[in-house]
């Protein structure tokens, strides 16, 4: 039984085949072959872009008569794929253009033979992995994969402005002390030091407080303060709030609105006082 080549070992195939019928259709220098095998990567091409348009027409249309969520337009894979065209897609229309244009750009024989073989070779490398954004490969596991390794690499992207644990205890103790966070627990206070104080970023917000979007911005002002990369969307990533999950720009929106000072300003700044252990607001 044939067994299933990996992935990873398809852009090496690719360039073998295709360096081997450069070299093949360089040596026999035949116009009819060099013809047929325009033809062929101009279908090749054409037959990808419009399976590309197609999908980002129908979800235009349904998006400017307000009927977006009709159209048949899955993000999660829509938004990897449309990458690839935005990157590959445009190597494949400048490899392709290039060894159209060969004989204008002014190489000498040789530079002409080694332009020729890796203009062919990058089209084709380029048409395969557009090819491969179809597939159930990429939908299924290559996305979730590649997904999975950017928030390792950005599991450490910011640092706040405290080092000890102890620090981030005591501004979860008063959170919940004045009544700022839901359901604490052990667990939760030592996932709130683990994260902070690591700069991890979880797939979904863990924390939710009880603040509307204005005390939101302010407690985000406070805890990022002097910190390093860490911009408000990622503090939604960790955070939730009374409108669940808010976006960046209805937090600044909602503080731009008014200028009155968010409701409890003074107990949220108190949160960050690690004097002592505050108490005022919960008992038992």
């Amino acid at each position: 039984m044939i067994k299933k080549i990996k992935v990873k070992y398809i852009p090496f195939i690719v360039f073998v085949v295709a360096l081997m019928v450069s070299m093949a259709l360089f040596n026999i220098n035949s116009k009819n072959l060099y013809l047929i095998t325009f033809g062929i990567m101009l279908v090749t091409s054409l037959y990808l872009f419009i399976r590309e348009f197609k999908v980002l027409w129908g979800y235009f249309k349904f998006y400017m008569f307000n009927l977006e969520k009709k159209a048949d337009f899955d993000k999660r894979v829509q938004r990897p794929r449309l990458f690839f065209y935005l990157t590959f897609g445009l190597l494949n229309i400048f490899s392709f253009y290039q060894l159209l244009n060969i004989d204008k750009i002014g190489f000498s024989e040789g530079g002409k033979t080694i332009f020729l073989h890796l203009f062919f070779i990058l089209y084709w490398l380029s048409a395969s992995l557009l090819f491969f954004s179809w597939t159930k490969t990429f939908s299924h596991r290559f996305i979730f994969e590649t997904q999975k390794r950017l928030m390792e690499k950005m599991n450490s992207r910011y640092y706040l402005q405290w080092e000890k644990p102890e620090d981030y205890r005591r501004i979860y103790e008063n959170l919940y002390d004045f009544d700022f966070i839901n359901n604490p627990s052990d667990q939760d206070c030592k996932t709130f030091i683990k994260t902070l104080s690591k700069g991890e970023i979880p797939e979904e917000p863990l924390f939710k407080l009880k603040m509307d979007n204005i005390q939101t911005r302010l407690f985000y002002d406070l805890l990022s303060e002097k910190s390093k990369g860490f911009p408000l969307t990622l503090f939604l990533k960790i955070f939730k709030n009374y409108n669940g999950s808010p976006k960046p720009s209805s937090v600044y929106a909602s503080s731009s609105k008014t200028d009155s000072p968010p409701k409890r300003e003074k107990d949220i700044e108190k949160c960050f006082a690690f004097e002592k252990r505050l108490r005022s607001q919960k008992k038992g």
